[in-house]
């Protein structure tokens, strides 16, 4: 049988590295630019910027957990 994939554990992400990523977006990198220098999944990235650009905002939403 082969071996059971293993999933990272999940980490929530803070506010300061949240703004810092549409920060550098804001500067003109790349999502994988901004992927590479902070350690995160380039799709964890994407997600990020497409939030602040369609909501205009980043923050985590209170109360849901």
């Amino acid at each position: 049988m082969p071996g059971r994939r293993q999933r990272r554990r999940f980490q929530q992400i803070d506010d300061f590295t949240r703004s810092m990523v549409i920060g550098l977006r804001r500067a003109g990198w790349s999502l994988r630019q901004i992927a590479a220098d902070t350690h995160m999944d380039a799709n964890t990235v994407h997600r990020l910027c497409r939030t602040w650009l369609e909501q205009g905002n980043v923050g985590r939403r209170r109360g849901a957990g």
